[in-house]
């Protein structure tokens, strides 16, 4: 995907439900895995402030963690996936 291509947060949605359209996703179980780890992230910002605001503020400091955590291996996936990519790219025949 080139930079140009790169979802913002307006069209999250829609290259989720590109992703869900795809065969590969859709027929495979690593497919299917990555599916429902996109659709468990909340595409809209907006969305949260009534879950932020209905949170018990005992329950506060686990979820900062555990968002935390999770942002982290978010970034380090989209890093793997990122590297795999170019690396591929590297590899494939030039044509002249």
């Amino acid at each position: 995907m080139s930079p140009a291509d790169r979802p913002g947060a307006a069209d999250a949605e829609r290259v989720v439900r590109m992703l869900q359209a795809d065969p590969w996703m859709r027929f495979t179980e690593i497919g299917r895995r990555v599916l429902r780890m996109l659709g468990g992230l909340p595409q809209d910002p907006g969305s949260w402030v009534c879950m932020v605001d209905a949170l018990p503020s005992h329950c506060a400091p686990a979820i900062v963690e555990l968002a935390r955590r999770h942002s982290q291996n978010w970034a380090a996936f989209a890093q793997a996936v990122s590297q795999r990519e170019e690396l591929r790219r590297s590899h494939e025949p030039r044509v002249v």
